[in-house]
């Protein structure tokens, strides 16, 4: 992914570019941000092989979770992106990613700016789970 972090440099003077929320352009310019890894400095793309089972996805999620609390504990914030639908081809051939091997998602690296608020008021995280301890 060393192209990813080249490509974020080359591009971190442009200015930011918005619209109406929901509409189809807002759509758009989220799923191009998503593939550049919201402008994130380092973009892990990750694989799983097309005859993976439920226990192995299940263990590629433990992975995927593992780099990103491995980066929390580094004070390195991390983003999830799923979005790669008719990108594979060409991922393929930037990457060398082998026939039979599936992205699943990317991850984004680096230090968050935190100025955007979420797009809904969030429940007190007691309100939303329980802990039993016995």
């Amino acid at each position: 992914m060393v192209n990813a972090a080249v490509a974020h440099e080359a591009s971190a003077s442009a200015k930011p570019q918005t619209a109406a929320p929901g509409t189809a352009a807002d759509v758009g310019m989220a799923r191009r941000s998503g593939l550049r890894f919201f402008e994130a400095p380092v973009g892990i793309l990750c694989l799983i092989g097309g005859d993976a089972g439920p226990g192995d996805w299940l263990d590629h999620g433990g992975f995927v979770n593992a780099i990103a609390l491995a980066a929390m504990g580094y004070g390195v914030d991390t983003c999830i992106i799923s979005e790669f639908r008719g990108l594979e081809e060409p991922l393929a051939q930037q990457f060398g990613i082998e026939a039979g091997e599936r992205i699943t998602v990317g991850i984004g690296l680096g230090y968050g700016e935190f100025t955007t608020k979420s797009a809904s008021d969030r429940n007190p995280f007691d309100a939303i789970a329980t802990f039993r301890w016995q």
